[in-house]
């Protein structure tokens, strides 16, 4: 796959100034063959609704975005709120997916929730995609691309020396494409996390730097 191209936009989330860790704080546009992934804003409400209503009819709770009976505009508000503080203070990037080939349309986001800068450092990934769009390798895209970024060393990218995700183990998608842009399971690690209102168990993956 190429190497991701990043740009710099400025985003609404941008008012004040921040203390800058890397070179995502303004809100960094990964580019890559089929996907453009940048923050999303109030402008593409319209588009988020379309992707978060179509993952809603599934049910699929634990998918984690969204707790059941939760309506929509509640969710992309919660979304949209999450993606600006993340802009705002570096503690984490949130990207949404769009087509490049249909620029407004939003195939799903992929996610670093949270970027831990201390004794370690490393990123936590989480990710969906829209039901109509799966099985393309969207998913694979952006997260190669993501994940990339975090691992490249300051300033062009996060600097962390890890990334992680937490997969339930009969999400055997998941599974594959984690396994398919390099990350390793963790056999000896599961935890209960809360995911759609539920605890469910989860399956610990990890990319590092050298891996």
């Amino acid at each position: 796959m190429p190497r991701p191209r990043a740009t710099q936009t400025h985003s609404e989330a941008t008012t004040r100034a921040v203390e800058v860790f890397a070179s995502d704080a303004i809100g960094t546009v990964l580019e890559t063959d089929r996907l453009l992934l940048r923050p999303a804003l109030s402008a593409d409400t319209k588009s988020l609704q379309s992707a978060i209503a179509a993952l809603v009819a599934t049910g699929e709770t634990a998918s984690g975005v969204f707790f059941p009976g939760e309506q929509v505009a509640a969710i992309v508000k919660r979304q949209l709120e999450l993606t600006a503080k993340g802009v705002r203070t570096g503690c984490a990037l949130r990207r949404a997916i769009f087509d490049r080939a249909a620029p407004d349309t939003i195939l799903g986001c992929c996610n670093l929730t949270s970027i831990e800068r201390g004794l370690e450092w490393y990123a936590e990934l989480a990710f969906w995609i829209v039901p109509g769009a799966r099985g393309l390798g969207f998913a694979h895209e952006a997260c190669a691309a993501v994940v990339q970024h975090a691992l490249e060393d300051l300033p062009q990218g996060l600097g962390v020396s890890s990334v992680r995700a937490y997969v339930q183990p009969d999400n055997d998608g998941a599974q594959r494409m984690l396994s398919g842009i390099g990350f390793d399971r963790r056999t000896t690690q599961c935890e209960h996390l809360s995911t759609g209102g539920q605890h469910l168990p989860h399956e610990l993956w990890t990319k590092g730097v050298s891996a």
